[in-house]
């Protein structure tokens, strides 16, 4: 490993993963106020979707006690602005 790279540990790599989809819900809700997205704008919100759809399913993530409404909302609010 190198020097300058840290060991995390789980609880600090969990608390990562939650910035992770803190940040897609971030960038989710910031798109689907565009009026008309670009296929650039569209594919981030897809990429961001899937993101968190992907994490949520991993089982230290889905086993925290934290609520998930916010980024259960931004996968509906993302898929709603692609359909």
């Amino acid at each position: 490993m190198p020097l300058n790279q840290s060991v995390r540990t789980p609880a600090e790599e969990l608390e990562q993963h939650f910035k992770a989809l803190g940040d897609s819900v971030d960038l989710i809700n910031e798109l689907v106020t565009i009026a008309l997205p670009s296929d650039d704008d569209k594919d981030t919100i897809d990429r961001n979707v899937r993101h968190i759809e992907i994490m949520l399913a991993y089982e230290e993530l889905a086993n925290d006690s934290r609520s998930k409404t916010v980024f259960t909302n931004a996968i509906k609010v993302g898929k709603a602005k692609l359909a």
